[in-house]
């Protein structure tokens, strides 16, 4: 009898055991044994009885198209500052991180050496004639003294040579004053005519000193470009995936977020999208096309902190709009923007249908294709489902 009463006991735990942990595995929609050959809906189906899955129509919402991307904080106009013409740099009056404004005297160079470098030319060129002269001379000696040309068209060689002398001292002469003069002019030990030789560099651009590549004193004896890097109002340039080309206009409004200030959300506005699109190699290994677009940096925030050339971050534009959401879960197989789902006909039979879809937010998919707002797409279950299973559809 004990033993009747100890099998009685087993039997009513097992069976609390089946009931209390294997039965709502085997009908929960999300278990391994739910999708299983000897699950819920296998067995339903071998009967021909109605599959019992959650299921829901599509509805019309607000949704938000999010387009983010990552960029730095760079001038949208850069302008060098090149000297073309051989000169010393008598004074700098701005250094590298200086504002600037339209006018301001960046620089004064002394250009006396100008002349100079043409009296050096002169002094080469009479050198080559009283040179010229002088071989034809020594020539023509010769051929007098062998009775080959007369004394006046030999004395004519002789004029030529000496001619050619003079000329040569003259142009030596300059030389040595020009050089004198200019050092004189420089060093200020001479005085001289307000403004002769000399050139003041202007900034033509209200903005900032980017870098420089000069100094006072230095004498620049070719022309030089890049001597001073001048930059106009610094903006978020951010790369932005072409797929997006067409969503991203000028006047869109932003919110740029950077590494410097993780917690400072910096409206922005779209003042220049760029038409060429071009590849651009990422930390990733991949080649993203991507094209340029320039936000103004609003000064309600921008005020409140201090922007550097080359602090990175990124962008982010919203674009609300109404469609047909779906949960997110009811996709299944999903990749690009296409997925699959399953819909409870009128008939109360399972199909797939494909869908396109745009976005997502707080759980929910807008679908731009694929389905209507009368129909019913099934949330849960689905790897246990095959279309043409009849469908026993209730609302979450």
């Amino acid at each position: 009898m004990q033993w009747l009463w100890f099998y009685a006991a087993m039997l009513i735990l097992f069976a609390y055991v089946a009931y209390a942990a294997i039965l709502p595995a085997y009908w929960s929609p999300n278990s391994r044994l739910w999708s299983s050959p000897l699950g819920y809906p296998a067995v339903l189906r071998k009967f021909g009885a109605k599959i019992p899955v959650e299921a829901a129509a599509p509805t019309l919402q607000a949704m938000s198209r999010v387009v983010s991307a990552a960029g730095a904080i760079n001038f949208l106009h850069e302008i060098p500052i090149n000297i073309e013409v051989p000169s010393i740099v008598s004074a700098v009056y701005v250094e590298s991180g200086a504002s600037i404004k339209v006018g301001d005297v960046l620089l004064k160079l002394d250009n006396g050496g100008n002349p100079t470098r043409m009296a050096n030319l002169d002094v080469a060129d009479k050198r080559g004639v009283f040179e010229k002269a002088k071989k034809d001379y020594l020539r023509e000696k010769e051929a007098f003294k062998s009775g080959l040309i007369a004394q006046t068209e030999f004395a004519q060689f002789e004029a030529d040579m000496n001619q050619a002398r003079i000329e040569l001292d003259k142009a030596q002469e300059s030389l040595k004053q020009s050089a004198e003069s200019r050092s004189k002019a420089v060093f200020g030990t001479a005085p001289r005519a307000a403004g002769n030789g000399k050139t003041e560099i202007l900034a033509p651009i209200n903005g900032s000193v980017i870098a420089m590549d000069v100094y006072a004193g230095e004498n620049i004896v070719e022309p030089r470009n890049g001597v001073m890097l001048l930059g106009d109002t610094l903006m978020f340039k951010a790369s932005v995936d072409q797929r997006y080309f067409s969503a991203v206009q000028l006047g869109n409004q932003a919110v740029v977020y950077l590494h410097a200030y993780p917690d400072v959300a910096v409206k922005a506005q779209v003042v220049k999208v760029d038409n060429v699109v071009a590849a651009s190699q990422d930390t990733a290994g991949s080649v993203p096309y991507t094209f340029n677009v320039w936000l103004q940096l609003q000064a309600d925030t921008a005020q409140a902190i201090q922007f550097v050339k080359g602090m990175n971050g990124y962008c982010r534009f919203e674009y609300p709009f109404q469609a047909l959401a779906i949960p997110e879960r009811a996709l299944i197989k999903y990749s690009g923007q296409r997925g699959l789902v399953m819909t409870v006909n009128k008939d109360d039979a399972l199909e797939l249908r494909q869908v396109a879809y745009t976005a997502s937010i707080d759980g929910k998919v807008a679908i731009s294709s694929g389905l209507t707002a009368e129909d019913r797409v099934v949330l849960s279950g689905q790897t246990g489902l095959l279309p043409g299973d009849r469908i026993a559809a209730k609302t979450p």
